[in-house]
Parts: C-alpha cells; sequence; structure tokens
C-alpha cells in the first residue's frame, strides 16, 4: 500500500489556514455579543426613560411665584394690634361664684411688636354682677376693673396669628351692699392663650382664653378674684 507523504510548507499552510478561521469566528462572535448587549442597553434606558417621563417637573416659575406670594402675604401682616370685646368670666372662687355667678363683660388690648415674634402687650377689663348675700339674702354689687400686661410670643404663620402672653395684673374690686362697702386694690398675675386672623388689610379677628390668678382680703377674709375669661374681639393691626 502506497502513502503520500505531506512536505513541511503544505502543512505549513494548512495551519496558517486554520489559524485565519479561528481568528475570523471568533471576531465575529465578539461582534455578534457586543451588538446583543448595546440592543439590550437601548431598550433599558428606553423603559427608564419612559417611567421617569411618569413623574411631573417642577416648575421654576411656579416655585418662584408661590414664594414671592408668600412673602408679600408675610408683608401685609403689621406688628401692632389693638382689640376690644366681650369676654366671659368664670371665677374659680366658690364662694364668689355662688353669690356673682357667671357673665360677660368688656375687655381690650393693645399689642406692640418689638423684635420678631415677641410682643409687649397691655390689657384691660370691666365685669359688674349682681347677686344676694348668702344668708339675709339682700341685694348685693360687685364691680371688678383689671389693668395689666406683659410679654406675648406670637407666632405669625401668615393670616393666622397664634399667641401666648403672660404678665402682672392689677384688680381693683369694689362691693356694696345694706352691710357696708368693701373695696380693695391687689395684684395678681394672667396667662393668655389665643389666636388672631387677619379678615381683610388692617382687620383682624381675636380669639383667646385667659387664666387669671388674684387673691384679696377685704375685712381679713381672703378670696380669688380669678377663673378663666374668654374673650372675642375683634382688631385692627398698625
Amino acid at each position: 500500500m502506497n502513502t503520500r507523504t505531506l512536505n513541511t510548507p503544505t502543512v505549513g499552510i494548512i495551519g496558517c489556514l486554520i489559524v485565519l478561521c479561528l481568528t475570523s469566528a471568533t471576531s465575529l462572535y465578539a461582534e455578534q455579543r457586543n451588538l446583543v448587549v448595546t440592543e439590550e442597553a437601548i431598550v433599558y434606558n428606553e423603559r427608564f426613560d419612559g417611567i421617569f417621563d411618569k413623574f411631573p417637573k417642577p416648575d421654576p416659575e411656579m416655585k418662584l411665584t408661590s414664594l414671592e406670594a408668600e412673602s408679600n402675604d408675610s408683608d401685609k401682616i403689621k406688628g401692632h394690634s389693638i382689640k376690644i370685646g366681650a369676654i366671659y368670666f368664670n371665677p374659680s372662687e366658690p364662694s364668689f361664684k355662688e353669690i356673682y355667678g357667671s357673665g360677660f363683660g368688656i375687655g381690650g388690648e393693645v399689642n406692640f411688636n418689638i423684635w420678631r415674634s415677641l410682643d409687649i402687650w397691655f390689657i384691660g377689663s370691666y365685669y359688674s354682677s349682681e347677686g344676694t348675700l348668702p344668708y339675709t339674702q339682700e341685694k348685693t354689687t360687685m364691680n371688678l376693673f383689671a389693668f395689666g400686661g406683659g410679654l406675648k410670643l406670637r407666632l405669625p404663620k401668615g393670616s393666622v396669628n397664634p399667641y401666648l402672653g403672660l404678665g402682672p395684673l392689677a384688680h381693683n374690686y369694689k362691693e356694696e351692699n345694706p352691710i357696708g362697702v368693701v373695696e380693695s386694690t391687689d395684684i395678681g398675675f394672667i396667662v393668655q392663650l389665643g389666636c388672631y386672623f387677619q379678615i381683610s388689610s388692617g382687620l383682624i379677628l381675636d380669639l383667646a382664653l385667659n387664666y387669671i390668678h388674684c387673691v384679696v382680703k377685704p375685712q381679713n377674709i381672703e378670696a380669688n378674684l380669678g377663673g378663666l375669661q374668654a374673650a372675642l374681639r375683634i382688631g385692627f393691626t398698625f
């Protein structure tokens, strides 16, 4: 049997052709793989772009306009005010309440802004009531003047102005009945919690709750003239 022997140049040529084929196949696979990855990336980007497009984008002009409007509203709120209106007095002293009960009076106050949210305020009120003495059932009349003031912390929020005030309060107490006349002047304190609302330019509506404590000793009999007061007032800012 005869065999043909391949010479060295022939073997070399065949080897080169094999290497060339393998290199071409590898390059073609790599290019195809890169193309697939690129297409997948484009698809994912389009999906994410679609998701983020659903969210509303902020409008810079709208935000600026809103801030300017809030600033203008704050500028319209003036720091000083004057108020006057009705108060409802509920005494805390049982004997005082038994004789005179609860009732309405008048009151007013003036506020001056001295620094940022800090005000100095002055308050005055008048309350009068009639009743009967416990044993003799004779008619008795009581007049109560109060005047004081102090510091107030006010937190303006646009047209809404909540506040908290504290200070001394002087009471002038006068009681008249067939037994005689009793009069006394003493100093206590007042705590005020309230809020006023800006109705229009300069016009305000004020709601407040006052707690008052003042002990008097007419004819060596100690009594607390304080209690809770609810106030409804109308006023002006300036």
